[in-house]
Formats: structure tokens, C-alpha cells, sequence
């Protein structure tokens, strides 16, 4: 039972979310240039005094670029700033259309009437293809950008005017026709609706900008929280209970190395050997499947968690990772499911028997091991003494022995267990009384 070190997860969320804004970008400067596309074609068919000529063929330019840059998003000889640039480019080359694209080819018309005419509203289409990198920096910069921009043009523009009149030109209270005259007047700059655009467009780009940091916020939250959810999986098996997931989900430290009272569950396959003499080792990984599927169903139903599978044994833990407030409890129940619908059955044709031991004392437990390869383990006196039981069962011709330091943690003794008298254990002085469960 191994996972991924958990120090990688950050950065594999952190290349992920990188790999995604590559890919917005690659989009968006695949819609731009295909947008610029039908527009140079446009003009090009125009061709009034070359005029349409020239700017069709400066479009076609600008979407051969957005071509060229979009084949080197993601390889080494993209940069960071490479964006910033080509987006600052766009917006520089629209504030050119205003300053001096003509508004009509038959006549005089103010520049400013072209200024006034086209409209800010453009710039939004910028705004809305810098969204798709998914880069809150890049909508920032792109806002202040348009911002400048709009305010260049403007002071270009007005600096070629000999008279300038806005909104303060119009008397308080003035009748319909003056406001209609000062509107239609040549030389009517709006500069109060010009502060009012900028500011739209400034806003617009925090707005969009927060809206992205948001969305990526959300979405690395819940990468994070479903890496530390297979984490969790990956270190105990499918048979976690939920309470045990929420619990190492909120708290990170209940993995940390540290010392528990717990009750350990240890279950070993009878007559394994004799089995696997008869059988094919691909029959006998089938059928050992089958019992630990079946027997960790039990165990995680139980509210324990499977933290070791060695050849035909399976070790359990009740209490750590997460709490149980009747431990010695949940584990007797465990064992006694598994004596009930376990040990006894038919697996792959062959009747299979299990044998349990359970002990209840301290135990060390925590995430051990280094680089990519960890593991979730338990260890102590407390496991040595639940695996010497587990194998005191062929004495006694029971399938479940449990500790006195088990059973008196009980309000009472459990059904179908009785009173065994003492054992031996090796490494203790003092035998140890224990309670079977017959076949």
C-alpha cells in the first residue's frame, strides 16, 4: 500500500492548472486569428484607393502571428512576458484604427467622430479572449493596457482640434435642440463619457480577472481535495469507512508518526501453504482476493482500517487513523462478521478458513518512508501480541481469540465468545488470558 509523496500534489495541481492556461491560450489565439481571417478577406475585396487593400493585408499579418505564436505555446521558446506583449501589440494596434482610420472615403469627417463612432465596446472582444488563458495577471495588465490606450488616442486626438467643446459647454436647463447641437458639433470631445468608458472597461477587467482567480481557486481546491482523498485511498484500499476519509481530510497531523491506544485486528488464511501446493499462483492471488475483499468489507463496515496485506495475512487497526470511541468494541464485532460470513465459505471451489487474533494497548502508528513510496503502518507489542494470537487459534480450535486487555474494555462479554483461561505469549513474562469464538 503505497502513495505518491504528498509533497508532489502541489505541484502536480500547480502543472495541471498551468497545462489548462496554455491551453486557453492556445484557444484564444486560435479564435483571434481566425476571427482576423474574414475581416482581412473584407477588406481586401474592398480595395477602395488601396486603402482596403493595405489593411486587409496588415490583418492577414496579424492573424499569421497569432499562428505562429499559438505553435510555440507550451514549448520551451515560449516566455511568460511573450502574452503580455502580443496582446499589448492588439490593443495598441485597435487604438491606431481610432487615431487614424478614416470614418468614411467620400469626405471630410473629424477624427474624432471615428473616436466617438467605434466605440470602446471593441476592446471588450480582447477582454474576453485574454479570459480564456485563465490568467487573472494577464486581464489586469490587458485592462490598464486598453486603458492607457483609450486615453492616448483621445489626447492624439484632441491635440489636432482647434476648438474642443464637452459636456460643460451645455447651460444648465438647456432646451432639446441645444443638446441635440452640441452632440452633432464636430468639435464635441465627451470627455466625461470618456471617463466613464475607461473606468468601465478598467472594472470590467478586476472583475473578469477576479472571476478567473476564483475559478482557479475552486478548481485547485478541489484537485487538492480529491488528491488527498486517493491518497487516503491508495494508502488503506477501498474499505476506508467515510468518517475515517472526513476525518484525515480535515486533519493532516491524524497521519503524522505518534503513539495511540488502539485494538489491532490480525487475520491469517488457514492451511495457506497446503493451498498453495494444489494451485496455480494465479488461482491462489484470485482466491486470496476474494477473502481480503470480504474480510475488509467487514472490517470497514466495523469503522477499522486495513493497513497491511502480507502473503495471506491482513493486519487491522481500530482507533487510528482516525478515533473510535469503542475500539475494542468495533474490532470484536469486526472479527465476529468475519467468522459469521468469512472463514467457512467456498472461494474459487476451495473451502477456506481464517483465523483471527485481537489485542488491545499502545501502538505506534504514522506515514513512514521517503521519495514516492510511503505507507501507513502500525507497530508494537500490542501488533506481536494480536499476531501470536491469531496463531494460538490452532491450539485452542477456535477462529477468533481475543485479549482480556480486549474484551474487559466491553460492557459485557460478547455472544459466542467464552472465557479460555490463560495463554502464553512469547515476549511476555505473565500468560494472558483470552476469549474464543468456536467455529
Amino acid at each position: 500500500m503505497t502513495t505518491a509523496n504528498p509533497e508532489t500534489s502541489g505541484n502536480d495541481i500547480g502543472e495541471q492548472l498551468r497545462s489548462a492556461q496554455a491551453k486557453g491560450l492556445r484557444l484564444a489565439l486560435l479564435g483571434r486569428s481566425l476571427a482576423l481571417l474574414p475581416a482581412a478577406a473584407w477588406f481586401i475585396s474592398l480595395g477602395a484607393e488601396r486603402t482596403g487593400i493595405v489593411i486587409g493585408v496588415t490583418l492577414l499579418l496579424f492573424a499569421a502571428a497569432g499562428f505562429a505564436f499559438r505553435a510555440i505555446v507550451g514549448t520551451r521558446y515560449n516566455h511568460p512576458l511573450y502574452k503580455y506583449v502580443f496582446f499589448t501589440i492588439d490593443i495598441i494596434a485597435i487604438g491606431a484604427v481610432f487615431a487614424f482610420a478614416p470614418l468614411s472615403q467620400g469626405g471630410d469627417v473629424p477624427q474624432v467622430f471615428v473616436y466617438r463612432g467605434l466605440g470602446i465596446y471593441y476592446f471588450f472582444i480582447v477582454l474576453g479572449v485574454a479570459a480564456l488563458t485563465l490568467s487573472p495577471g494577464l486581464l489586469i495588465w490587458c485592462g490598464t493596457a486598453i486603458t492607457a490606450t483609450w486615453w492616448a488616442v483621445f489626447a492624439f486626438i484632441v491635440s489636432g482640434m482647434e476648438r474642443t467643446v464637452s459636456w460643460g459647454d451645455l447651460p444648465l436647463g438647456a432646451p432639446g435642440d441645444v443638446y441635440i447641437s452640441l452632440v452633432l458639433d464636430p468639435d464635441f470631445i465627451a470627455r466625461g463619457s470618456r471617463f466613464e468608458e475607461s473606468i468601465t472597461i478598467f472594472v470590467t477587467s478586476l472583475l473578469l480577472a477576479f472571476a478567473v482567480h476564483r475559478a482557479r481557486t475552486v478548481v485547485a481546491d478541489w484537485a487538492e481535495a480529491e488528491a488527498d482523498r486517493t491518497r487516503v485511498t491508495d494508502l488503506f484500499g477501498q474499505f476506508v469507512p467515510g468518517a475515517v476519509i472526513d476525518r484525515l481530510l480535515r486533519d493532516r497531523r491524524a497521519l503524522a508518526p505518534a503513539q495511540h491506544e488502539a485494538t489491532v485486528l490480525f487475520l491469517d488464511v488457514a492451511g495457506f501453504t497446503s493451498l498453495s501446493e494444489k494451485r496455480t499462483p494465479a488461482d491462489v492471488i484470485a482466491t486470496l482476493n476474494r477473502v481480503f475483499d470480504a474480510a475488509g468489507g467487514c472490517i470497514g463496515r466495523c469503522g477499522g482500517v486495513v493497513t497491511n496485506l502480507q502473503g495471506d495475512g491482513l493486519l487491522a487497526v481500530f482507533n487510528v487513523p482516525a478515533e473510535i470511541e469503542d475500539h475494542a468494541g468495533a474490532a470484536v464485532a469486526a472479527a465476529t462478521e468475519i467468522a459469521r460470513v468469512v472463514s467457512g465459505r467456498d472461494y474459487e471451489g476451495v473451502r477456506i478458513d481464517v483465523r483471527v487474533g485481537i489485542h488491545t494497548g499502545p501502538v505506534a502508528a504514522g506515514v513512514v518512508g521517503s521519495g514516492h513510496r510511503q505507507v501507513y503502518t502500525v507497530y508494537g507489542d500490542t501488533v506481536n501480541v494480536a499476531s501470536r494470537l491469531e496463531q494460538a487459534n490452532k491450539e485452542y480450535g477456535t477462529v477468533v481469540l481475543a485479549s482480556a486487555a480486549t474484551v474487559d474494555r466491553l460492557d459485557r462479554p460478547p455472544d459466542g465468545f467464552r472465557d479460555m483461561g490463560e495463554t502464553a505469549v512469547r515476549g511476555h513474562s505473565a500468560a494472558i488470558r483470552v476469549y474464543g469464538l468456536a467455529r
